[in-house]
């Protein structure tokens, strides 16, 4: 175990951190968002894309000690982006300004836009290398009183199966407006507050 401020990390934990911490400033300095795979690359297999938390929780307390924006926020899924649960925008536009200036946010911004795009047009697109499969065979009920274990006994009525049909994937809103000035997202007329 070795110590980074007052808390023990596993020695692989503390040789992942700088390879992580100098692809997040790559990332900041490019304006474009990390996906966790990605991250989870960085550190050449030390952490896994599920085992990012803690690395991310040491990057942003190193951040904070340096006085930067959080590098951890643009460690960001695909899935939050597209369905909106994503909420460290500002975050990320902080660091991507800090690290890479204005061309920096705007290389950002249609980063995310691109992200959005590419996972929409990925979940809308069709199943061609496989057949469609066909709907599961439903279970006979059991009887009452016959032992969980027990085989169940063969319907005598003749059931039909329902055709299903797939609801297409909802087509996402577009990212709100954010103020470059304030990293706030700006009203419905386009004006911000900070102005």
């Amino acid at each position: 175990m070795t110590s980074l401020g007052s808390e023990a990390l596993p020695a692989r934990l503390f040789k992942a951190i700088p390879l992580l911490r100098e692809a997040l400033v790559a990332a900041a300095e490019e304006g474009r968002v990390v996906p966790p795979a990605e991250a989870s690359e960085a550190t050449d297999g030390a952490v896994t894309a599920r085992g990012l938390g803690k690395a991310l929780e040491v990057i942003s307390a190193d951040c904070a000690r340096r006085g930067e924006p959080d590098l951890g926020a643009l460690v960001v899924k695909e899935s939050a982006l597209v369905d909106g649960t994503d909420t460290a925008g500002g975050g990320r536009r902080r660091a991507w300004m800090h690290f890479g200036g204005q061309g920096a946010v705007d290389a950002g911004t249609q980063d995310e836009l691109d992200v959005v795009e590419r996972a929409t047009r990925h979940a809308g697109a069709s199943r061609t290398s496989s057949a469609p499969r066909a709907p599961r065979e439903p279970k006979a009920p059991r009887e009452p009183g016959a032992p969980a274990d027990a085989a169940p006994r063969a319907s005598t009525r003749t059931t039909t199966r329902a055709t299903t049909v797939k609801k297409a994937a909802p087509v996402p809103a577009a990212p709100p407006a954010i103020c470059p000035d304030c990293f706030t997202v700006r009203s419905a007329s386009g004006t911000c507050m900070c102005v």
